[in-house]
């Protein structure tokens, strides 16, 4: 242990030989500018006087006028109207000369580096040479018993005193550098010394030892008081913490411990406050006390000892403030992030050192003393202010430390939702303070205490995002919708106390509060709502709660919505665009969250009713909400850009939201009618359900293809477009498929009929519709050729499918009577006469289009005739050649021999007509490219 403790002096030396190195070098520089910009100075001419013109025929003495003269802050008439008598003023004021460059740090000379060498590094050496001599020289005294333990000590001690007596004659004859390594040397034989007589020969007892070494302390502050060494100030510092360990003091009777740490400390800042410069020793005193009392809590605290070490704590915490005060009334700027890191780690060390004393016996008064602190540097700062206006760094500090004290008092005081209205009040009033005595440190304060608020709402308070526990949950009337209430309302009203804050970021805060309680108050309806639906959920169970989880989802949708809409019309009326950008980003969640929704089958089935269920009314609601938002953007469609394309996007989102909850109703509709029907009746709906979806969809497209044609909407009508489209194919891909149940068919008089002609006229009125606004878009002529075309094709499938099914339906009948040769027979005449009959039907189609498309003269549905001509041409001539028998094949070719050259006899007759456009243009000419 010795050998550690004497090899941990040499260390300190060597940090204190290099440390006044450093300062010396400093000092050296120092000189050598002040002495070139000196030398600088003189070499510089010298500025002459300012010249003053004044009239001749008046020789008044000319008035001595100063380079930079005041100007009064109100002009007296004297000033304005100067009397005759009174000296002219000068024409003009020369600029005072600029002071010169300092001149740019030079290298050192041969004789520069000599002097370092010779007169500082070998002087360091000669120290530390010197101090280990010594050491080994009494050592080998120690070792051969040359000397007695009495001897040992004296001699030390005596060698010590004279390397103070030598330093100090050597600093009257001007060797500074010299003398500050010999004092440094002295110092340390003397720690030495005292060191030595307890630890190695007990010549004196503990308390004696620990007076020699408090001493030698107090001589090495003393000495670098007087030789302005800053580098023997922090040998003291070393030598006076490590006296504890040294001595090994006993931790069990801390009384003297602590006055010795209390009297060290107040030596130490005492020397701090006298020097200014050397501000080092305070985080070095700070820390070497509580590394003592942390060590000394850790081996031998009891609770006895709660008094006498909250006194302790109280005092060494009260000197650093104190300090801190003292500075702020002279008005001390220097060090600044320094003497800002003492205060904070002064605070941060009391605080804490406290908080880990009472929570062991006294925690329900740790808040209070929390408090208590908090109000002391509250009232410390008012008193700083009203003494020293100007001492506006340690203000602030102090100010800084009331706020974070005030809000840890609180988190220890209280905890959950209660924690958090009480944070959020506190940070209403420093808001209010803050801006209302601008202070900014205070404002901002306000803020992070929001934020931390809010973080701590939403992340680490129980039951604020699911209620717990679920039983005890009223909505609206419990504690979290208080806590969030009180939360967003701190953040609402903000931005009305920042409206007098001069600030460059004064508009970025009001825009962050009003971001801020837009996401609380979006949060707690969404919290709300889901807590309320699932404490349904709990007490129903079985087919309810699947019910009641389906209707969650949707009342979110309502609910979102619901709050979207004030909060966009209050930022389209204000202009607060945080207000109108949260309110649709709310709707279009809502949105959003209603086409997922949607897609999915409402539970349970037995409880569906068309059209009056929670999933409709709530598709209605939201699109309410989504029209109305809609109409009001489209009036600032032409103010702000990109308003064009939002109301772009909420369209496709409602048509696409709305073309879902048709189609689900539907599909429901049917489920649920299939769920209580027998087979019959099941086969019947299943065959039903596409035709009825077909018209559906047909029916949404035609009012959005007027709207969207009328106001020239394009997202709208491409919509329309796309409802027909989806209604035409259905059609296309069912009509073709078996009537079911086969046993209720009549021809001509079933839904399937009438299905078709309601899509062919739709199809017809929107091609109507189409073409009167043909020049709107080039894309639309296309549309015009098409639609025909699906037309005349669903026709086409109708009547082949009425056909079939009508045979088929007859042949059925006959398969339920009875079986035998003769119903055989029976059967195989009806299926010639089926391919019969849809061979003549297909003709007779493209008969009369081609007679609609002479005398309408349009091209298009001519070049469909004769297509359906080809298609049955080759039905004839491969199918009906091989599978019908030959009175039937006669009736077939005949027939179509006649029709063909029927047609073909009518395009010889009314050639002139035919091929005349109906813009009357000559025949052979191309017609145009729309008509069809």
């Amino acid at each position: 242990m010795s050998e550690f403790l004497l090899l941990l002096l040499i260390i300190l030396v060597v940090i204190y030989i290099r440390k006044t190195n450093r300062l010396s070098e400093a000092i050296q520089l120092l000189q050598f500018e002040l002495r070139a910009l000196k030398a600088g100075q003189a070499a510089a001419p010298a500025p002459s006087e300012p010249r003053v013109v004044t009239p001749t025929a008046a020789p008044s003495p000319v008035p001595i006028v100063p380079a930079w003269p005041e100007v009064p802050a109100t002009a007296t008439p004297a000033a304005a109207a100067p009397s005759a008598t009174a000296p002219p003023l000068p024409r003009e004021l020369p600029p005072p000369p600029l002071p010169p460059k300092p001149p740019a740090k030079p290298s050192r000379t041969r004789a520069e580096w000599e002097a370092l060498v010779g007169g500082k590094l070998l002087n360091r050496i000669g120290a530390l040479a010197l101090i280990l001599g010594v050491g080994f020289f009494l050592k080998y005294a120690f070792d051969n018993n040359w000397l007695s333990e009495t001897m040992r000590v004296l001699i030390g001690a005596a060698i010590g005193a004279g390397l103070l007596l030598v330093g100090r004659r050597s600093h009257q004859r001007d060797f500074r550098i010299f003398a500050q390594g010999l004092i440094g040397a002295g110092i340390a034989i003397l720690y030495l010394s005292a060191y030595a007589s307890f630890n190695f020969y007990q010549l004196v007892p503990q308390e004696g030892a620990l007076l020699l070494m408090a001493g030698v302390t107090a001589l090495a502050i003393w000495q670098a008081l007087t030789y302005d060494a800053l580098a023997i100030s922090v040998l003291g510092w070393a030598g006076g913490f490590l006296t504890p360990f040294m001595l090994n003091l006993d931790f069990a009777q801390p009384v003297q411990l602590f006055i010795y740490l209390a009297l060290l400390t107040a030596g130490l800042l005492a020397v701090a406050y006298r020097k200014d410069k050397w501000a080092i020793l305070e985080p070095l005193t700070l820390g070497g006390s509580y590394l003592i009392y942390v060590a000394w809590y850790a081996e031998a605290y009891t609770s006895r000892n709660f008094p006498l070490t909250f006194v302790f704590l109280t005092v060494l915490w009260g000197m650093f403030l104190g300090l801190e005060v003292l500075r702020g009334l002279r008005s001390v700027a220097s060090y600044r992030m320094l003497r800002h890191l003492v205060a904070v780690l002064n605070a941060a060390f009391y605080f804490i050192s406290l908080y880990s004393l009472m929570e062991q016996e006294h925690s329900r008064w740790t808040g209070s003393v929390t408090f208590t602190v908090s109000l002391i540097y509250f009232m410390v700062m008012l008193g700083l202010q009203h003494r020293n206006p100007a001492a506006t760094q340690a203000v602030t500090r102090l100010s800084l430390t009331a706020i974070v004290l005030l809000a840890l008092a609180t988190a220890i005081e209280f905890s959950g939702f209660k924690l958090i209205m009480l944070w959020a009040v506190e940070a209403l009033a420093l808001l209010a303070a803050g801006a209302h005595w601008r202070r900014h440190y205070v404002w901002q304060m306000a803020l992070i205490l929001l934020a931390v608020t809010t973080v701590g709402l939403l992340f680490f308070t129980t039951g604020a995002l699911d209620y717990k526990p679920l039983s005890n949950f009223t909505p609206v009337l419990n504690p979290r919708f208080l806590a969030f209430l009180v939360l967003a309302s701190v953040c609402f009203a903000g931005p009305f106390i920042f409206k007098g804050v001069d600030h460059q970021r004064s508009a970025l805060v009001r825009t962050a509060l009003h971001y801020g309680w837009c996401a609380l108050a979006f949060i707690l309806v969404t919290a709300e709502t889901v807590d309320t639906f699932a404490k349904l959920m709990q007490s129903a169970g079985g087919t309810r709660a699947a019910y009641f989880g389906s209707m969650r989802d949707f009342m979110l949708t309502v609910v979102w919505a619901a709050l979207a809409v004030p909060l966009a019309l209050a930022g389209l009326r204000h202009g607060l665009a945080a207000l109108l950008y949260c309110g649709l980003a709310a709707l279009g969640l809502a949105l959003l969250l209603g086409v997922l929704q949607t897609l999915l089958p409402l539970q349970p089935l037995e409880e569906f009713v068309t059209l009056l269920n929670h999933r409709f009314l709530s598709v209605v609601a939201v699109l309410a909400a989504t029209l109305f938002l809609m109409r009001e953007l489209s009036r600032q469609q032409h103010s702000r850009v990109w308003v064009r394309r939002v109301l772009i996007g909420l369209t496709v989102a409602a048509v696409l939201l709305f073309f879902e909850v048709l189609t689900v109703e539907t599909n429901d509709t049917f489920a649920r009618l299939a769920r209580a029907a027998a087979e019959p009746a099941r086969a019947r709906l299943r065959h039903l359900q596409p035709f009825v979806l077909a018209l559906v969809w047909l029916a949404y497209s035609l009012p959005l293809l007027w709207y969207g044609l009328r106001r020239q909407a394009l997202p709208v009508i491409c919509s329309g477009l796309l409802g027909l489209t989806l209604a035409l194919a259905t059609g296309l891909l069912h009509t073709l498929s078996a009537f079911a149940p086969l046993a209720d068919f009549v021809a001509g008089l079933n839904y399937r009929v009438a299905a078709v002609a309601l899509l062919a006229a739709g199809a017809y009125v929107q091609e109507r519709w189409l073409k009167q606004h043909e020049r709107d878009q080039a894309w639309f002529r296309w549309l015009l050729l098409g639609i025909p075309v699906v037309a005349v094709l669903l026709i086409f499938e109708l009547i082949t499918a009425e056909a079939r099914d009508y045979f088929d339906r007859a042949i059925l009948v006959l398969e339920q009577a009875s079986a035998g040769a003769e119903y055989s027979g029976r059967i195989d005449q009806l299926r010639n006469l089926q391919q019969l009959s849809i061979s003549g039907l297909w003709l007779l189609y493209s008969i009369l289009l081609m007679a609609f498309g002479i005398w309408r003269r349009q091209q298009g549905v001519r070049l469909l005739a004769i297509g359906l001509f080809g298609i049955t041409i080759l039905k004839i001539f491969f199918y009906d050649l091989s599978f019908l028998d030959t009175l039937y094949r006669i009736f077939a070719f005949m027939g179509l021999g006649l029709i063909l050259l029927l047609v073909s006899y009518l395009y010889q007759r009314y050639k002139a007509i035919i091929f005349e456009a109906p813009d009357g243009s000559k025949a052979g000419e191309k017609p145009a490219a729309g008509s069809c």
